[in-house]
């Protein structure tokens, strides 16, 4: 019984020790950091949580202020839960006047929780006249009057409080360190009598087990004999079913043999058929992707229209292994003057002649009523294409037929398709930008 009483001191007193040590400052938080001839200055904050139900009641907070200025101040908020489960907001105000760590433990709050990031942090500085405050005191009943002096006695009960509180934690550390003293001193006269009694019990147990060897010592070489002359026995028998085994084993491992490699050529003919199966498969994806591609062609010569886009698809054999496919900008083509488009079949050969990619095959795409069209449904392509791992190869091309004014008697197969002498503007200007705009 006194033992057990002893036992629950000790844990009384390690609780109250190990509490003391809990109410620890916690890590600096920088709430604004200044670069000063290249070193960095800070303005940092640290609290101390200490929960409700511990010994001393409240959490603290300090600051460590490497600036000085007379007329600024950082000011943040810190959200924290109360003693009664209610969210609170911690106002830090840090004046700049003072620089050093500030461990007053004045600057305190309760809370049943640990505290917040800081947030709204503002640093603040003032002109040096706005932070003078003018004398309006007329007489000693005046507003202003009763402000300055409630702000002075608020700024003296604050002092007083913080000298009380700091005294208080003195203390309370002297009582600690008692606390935990007297705890040592137990701890260590319980522990050496429970040394004692593992000794005795250690040796009794030894002792025993001494006299249970010796008599499990003489009952194994009985029954080693015994066994011996058995084994000699079994051994005969179990040589000649051991023989029978091996030659079995030998006839089942051959058929295991035989059936793995039956499997593994299985396997490997149904990887290459599906193998097979997937590259024909994504071939004809890409098949049926370019042969959706439909023909280009130009509006009616009725057509309020007086130039359309166009641009050109190529693409060389299809394979699994190879998809190249070359796409051009786009081409805008203009109506001649008397109203008419240019030959179909004349600008497919111009494409056939001119695109030196796509030896499988070429497209004309078109007509779009406008360059957004066009573009939007290239990027429709483009993305579809790369969705099918195709290797495109975007490719320049002039621009067909920009041709104003011309009459259709002037419209002879001798004249040049791609018009010559403007195809050397159109060249400087693609070198500027590759969709010629």
């Amino acid at each position: 019984m006194r033992r057990r009483i002893s036992y629950c001191l000790i844990m009384f007193f390690l609780s109250i020790a190990l509490t003391s040590k809990g109410q620890q400052w916690g890590p600096w938080i920088t709430l604004h950091e200044e670069y000063i001839n290249g070193t960095p200055h800070r303005i940092q904050v640290s609290f101390r949580y200490v929960d409700c139900g511990s010994l001393g009641r409240h959490s603290a907070w300090r600051i460590n202020n490497e600036i000085y200025r007379e007329n600024a101040d950082v000011k943040a908020d810190v959200a924290f839960t109360n003693c009664l489960g209610q969210s609170e907001i911690l106002h830090l105000y840090i004046p700049l006047t003072d620089t050093g760590i500030n461990n007053d433990p004045g600057q305190w709050f309760s809370a049943s929780g640990p505290p917040g990031q800081p947030y709204n942090i503002k640093y603040s500085e003032l002109k040096p006249h706005e932070n003078k405050r003018p004398d309006y005191r007329v007489d000693d009943n005046s507003p202003i009057s009763v402000y300055n002096d409630d702000l002075n006695d608020i700024r003296k009960s604050d002092k007083t409080y913080k000298r009380t509180i700091k005294e208080d934690d003195e203390a309370l550390t002297k009582f600690n360190n008692s606390i935990e003293s007297i705890g040592n001193t137990l701890i260590d006269d319980e522990e050496r009598k429970i040394q004692k009694i593992r000794r005795e019990r250690k040796q009794r147990e030894q002792d025993y087990k001494d006299g249970i060897r010796r008599d499990e010592e003489r009952e194994q070489r009985e029954y080693e004999k015994e066994q011996r002359a058995a084994r000699e026995r079994a051994e005969e028998r179990k040589f000649a079913a051991e023989e029978r085994q091996r030659k079995l084993k030998a006839e089942q491992d051959e058929a295991e043999r035989r059936r793995i490699a039956e499997e593994a050529e299985r396997n490997r003919r149904l990887a290459i058929e599906k193998q097979k199966e997937i590259e024909n498969n994504v071939r004809r994806q890409r098949e049926i992707t370019l042969d959706t591609i439909q023909d280009g062609k130009f509006p009616s010569n009725k057509s309020q229209l007086t130039e359309v886009w166009f641009y050109i698809v190529a693409w060389d054999k299809i394979t699994y292994y190879s998809f190249d496919v070359y796409i051009s900008d786009i081409i805008k083509v203009k109506k001649y003057s008397d109203g008419t488009w240019p030959f179909l079949v004349d600008v497919k050969d111009n494409i056939n002649t001119r695109v030196e990619w796509g030896n499988t095959g070429k497209r004309l795409v078109g007509y779009f009523a406008n360059f957004n069209d066009a573009t939007q449904k290239q990027n429709t392509l483009l993305t579809k294409l790369r969705s099918l791992n195709a290797d495109i190869t975007l490719f320049k091309c002039p621009e067909l037929y920009r041709i104003e004014n011309l009459s259709a008697e002037k419209k002879s197969k001798n004249s040049d398709f791609w018009n010559e002498k403007q195809k050397d503007d159109l060249h400087k200007k693609n070198n500027d930008d590759f969709w010629n705009k």
